[in-house]
């Protein structure tokens, strides 16, 4: 077993702890799941389980509820909410309490509260290490419970979890390390936004007035360059069905298979020459996905035909299009083609599709390049978080 696994369950031989550290069942450092005293009628800060992030630390949309008209648990400034039921827990929502706005909150019944004992243990230090893969997926071996509703029982947390424990200036350091990293994901994370937004605006701009141009013309679309036409999809599209590919046959080969909402696995054969526009059929009707290399789209799937426009154009003026307002299903939701021919769109010569549509693309290799860079960082701070709190790498807090 490696030392992560190692440091998590007393059940294990620890191996080596690291010269200076302690090895300290969790409960010796932290109270699990705090009895509070809270007082009837009072405000509070309350956080569900929406709010819990499922990566870094910071909660979203705190709200507030009054005491007594609900229950839940208990937290304060510095504690730690762990999701403990299927599928918060795998998909490891987890987060540390930073900004109440009252001296304690409420949440959800599902989490379970960690409050570390500050004179011995750091609040960030301690997140980081319940947030390492290896302690959520023993939580998640533990599980009980009916399918669909299993949860982590206390006792993984107040009897079972073990921890390597730094002096307080090493887990200071450590933390800080870790946090800085998780600062840059975020800040990587709020460029990508800012870069989808922006693109979001100009998609609108370019795909209805176009490049550089003086001269427009009335139409029942609006204002549109006078070069322009106004036609409708089928004018210029086909649309066909996606084939029937069992998801036995999609584990393997160099070919993406498109289900309605993105790519579902791989094929050794192609149905469809790139490039394509894939569209959802059923399901996500609303997804569009642009393919680069030969595809294979399942039944769940329409994909596009195009004899004469810019397909990278098209992809992106079918994105903009509120294909869900097009739903006619009382169930899962599905897509008309008949409905979606009937669509009037503004159509530019071919030249300046070719322009709008390399101007657009930039935006997507800048947004590629910064996903690229989040990656990147997620995979450092991964790497950082099994080394640094096992103390496989020591740091200086000189």
């Amino acid at each position: 077993m490696n030392m992560v696994g190692e440091i998590i369950n007393m059940k294990h031989s620890i191996g080596n702890v690291p010269e200076g550290w302690e090895y300290l069942r969790l409960s010796k450092i932290s109270d699990i799941n705090p009895s509070y005293k809270l007082v009837n009628g009072n405000i509070y800060d309350f956080i569900e389980m929406a709010s819990l992030p499922t990566e870094g630390r910071k909660i979203q949309n705190i709200t507030t509820r009054k005491y007594g008209t609900t229950s839940g648990s208990r937290f304060k400034q510095g504690d730690i909410l762990f999701a403990r039921i299927t599928p918060c827990t795998e998909n490891g929502k987890m987060g540390l309490v930073k900004s109440l706005r009252t001296d304690y909150g409420i949440g959800s019944t599902e989490f379970i509260v960690i409050s570390p004992h500050e004179e011995t243990v750091d609040s960030d230090y301690l997140y980081y290490f319940l947030k390492l893969d290896s302690v959520r997926n023993y939580a998640v071996n533990r599980m009980v419970g009916t399918t669909g509703r299993q949860r982590v029982p206390h006792e993984v947390f107040k009897e079972e979890l073990y921890i390597f424990l730094p002096p307080l200036p090493e887990q200071r350091k450590i933390a800080d390390i870790l946090s800085t990293v998780e600062e840059q994901i975020e800040h990587t994370d709020t460029l990508i936004e800012k870069t989808k937004e922006l693109k979001k605006g100009l998609m609108q701009q370019l795909l209805t007035k176009g490049i550089g141009h003086t001269k427009f013309k009335r139409t029942e679309l609006g204002e549109i360059p006078e070069e322009w036409e106004i036609k409708r999809f089928g004018d210029i599209l086909t649309l066909e069905y996606g084939f029937n590919l069992p998801e036995k046959d999609r584990n393997g080969g160099a070919y993406p298979v498109y289900g309605s909402n993105g790519i579902v696995g791989y094929h050794d054969t192609f149905s469809v020459k790139a490039p394509g526009i894939i569209m959802g059929r059923k399901g996500s009707i609303d997804k569009v996905a642009y393919a680069k290399i030969d595809f294979c789209p399942i039944d769940t799937t329409y994909y596009v035909v195009n004899s004469s426009n810019d397909w990278k154009w098209l992809y992106y003026l079918i994105s903009i299009q509120d294909l869900r307002s097009l739903n006619a299903a009382t169930g899962v939701p599905s897509l008309s083609r008949n409905d979606f021919y009937l669509l009037k769109i503004t159509v530019p010569p071919l030249d300046e599709q070719r322009h709008i549509a390399s101007v657009l693309s930039e935006f997507d290799k800048h947004i590629e390049n910064q996903l690229d860079q989040k990656g990147r960082l997620e995979l450092l701070k991964q790497g950082l978080m099994q080394k640094l709190l096992t103390g496989q790498i020591r740091v200086n807090v000189s």
